[in-house]
């Protein structure tokens, strides 16, 4: 159930966050405020803050997970860039949907804007005049 200002409630965000605990662990992927956050419909920011518990509990996980992997160091230098190769990967992986959020969300607000300049005109009733095209030869020239 949504709150009437939008936000999930405490329940949705509980189940939604147990959701993505069985998603990450059955793919072997570390979760991320992000994921919970497009899972619920909201922006990231609007989950830090009004969730702050979740967040701190996904924040434990995951500094668990890294300390975990630093334990268990590489021994060898094939084992080294093999971890390295992973951390790239997940890293690019949270980039891009990084990107993938920012654009979508750039494209709601140039939507957003357009609409609003629409109405902006209709309301104020202005009638763009255009110019004529003429050539520069048909300018009467003042000295």
């Amino acid at each position: 159930m949504i709150r009437p200002s939008g936000l999930p409630t405490t329940a949705v965000v509980s189940v939604e966050f147990a959701a993505l605990l069985a998603e990450s662990a059955e793919r072997g992927v570390l979760p991320s405020v992000l994921a919970l956050a497009r899972r619920l419909g909201i922006a990231n920011t609007t989950l830090r803050r009004n969730f702050p518990e979740v967040v701190d509990a996904l924040s434990g996980r995951r500094q668990t997970a890294r300390n975990r992997s630093t334990r268990n160091a590489p021994t060898t230098h094939i084992d080294a860039l093999a971890l390295e190769n992973q951390q790239l990967r997940t890293r690019n992986r949270e980039l891009t949907e990084h990107i993938a959020l920012a654009s979508s969300q750039i494209q709601q607000l140039s939507r957003e804007a357009h609409q609003l300049r629409a109405e902006l005109h209709q309301r104020t009733a202005v009638t763009t005049i255009s110019m004529p095209r003429t050539s520069r030869a048909s300018i009467p020239h003042i000295d």
